[in-house]
């Protein structure tokens, strides 16, 4: 009568495990330039730097905020075509 008890509970951790784990496969947070509402002065950062700075422009993908995009989005070209100017792959 043990042993269904213990296949139980090695279930429910198995189950526990997969649930805790799902977290980690999430994006991370896009880039956004900010910029100063005193100053003529942009920043790139994930959150707002406080007060006195709004959402100029964005999201990228980088933290020089030069690729256009959200991180873990397909890239250009990535659904099986060549990106312009790359040479076609032979069959």
């Amino acid at each position: 009568m043990q042993r269904p008890i213990f296949a139980v509970l090695a279930a429910l951790a198995a189950g526990a495990a997969v649930l805790a784990s799902a977290p980690l496969a999430a994006a991370p947070a896009p880039w956004y330039k900010w910029a100063s509402l005193n100053a003529n002065h942009e920043i790139c950062a994930q959150v707002s730097p406080g007060d006195g700075w709004y959402k100029a422009r964005g999201p990228f993908r980088d933290a020089r905020c030069e690729k256009r995009g959200r991180p873990g989005e397909a890239l250009p070209g990535a659904q099986g075509q060549a990106p312009q100017g790359s040479p076609a792959r032979l069959a």
